[in-house]
């Protein structure tokens, strides 16, 4: 028996449901909806996490301008295609 409310925690070190999503790939694993902030209530996940990011409209994000590498990369990878991107953002 308990004589008042209870503060409980639950921490989680892996999403095993979400690794087949975009962005889910082992050891370094943000899903590709949350890397590219896109709008959606991050308590209820009330959001697709296979959703198409390609198809989306701009306001669609919490981001100015965005990019997508064409492979599923950990977050953490800076491919050609994202450095030529993000030096041509520095220099104009």
């Amino acid at each position: 028996m308990h004589a008042g409310p209870q503060l409980r925690r639950s921490r989680t070190t892996e999403v095993l449901s979400l690794d087949g999503v975009p962005g889910g790939t082992m050891g370094s694993f943000v899903p590709a909806i949350s890397a590219a902030a896109v709008t959606y209530d991050p308590i209820t996940w009330n959001i697709d996490p296979n959703l198409n990011l390609l198809n989306q409209a701009p306001d669609r994000f919490h981001l100015n301008d965005i990019v997508f590498d064409t492979d599923n990369t950990p977050h953490n990878a800076v491919t050609s295609k994202l450095a030529d991107w993000i030096l041509n953002h520095l220099l104009t």
